[in-house]
């Protein structure tokens, strides 16, 4: 009987520890689906700001074209004000 108490009692320790693990193994599988979706939001975040500057890049690459545009629009009236005045 003795060594059966002593046998249930080492299992007993054995199923602790095993809990003990368990508790362990969940506790660091929360703590990384944590850390997995802190990732994956601050991957979204960071792909938004970068919509987000390619926008702003895009427009002000469109105001910069219409902007020579429109210089050179206004070089070419000058050009043709120039040579009318040379041609009088």
């Amino acid at each position: 009987i003795e060594n059966l108490e002593d046998l249930l009692k080492e299992k007993d320790n054995q199923v602790d520890m095993a809990r003990a693990r368990l508790t362990a193994m969940q506790a660091h599988h929360c703590s990384s689906e944590g850390a997995l979706s802190s990732l994956e939001e601050a991957i979204g975040d960071k792909e938004k700001q970068m919509a987000q500057l390619r926008e702003q890049r895009d427009r002000a690459e469109q105001e910069k074209q219409e902007e020579r545009e429109l210089h050179e629009r206004e070089l070419a009236e000058y050009k043709m004000k120039i040579h009318a005045l040379e041609s009088e």
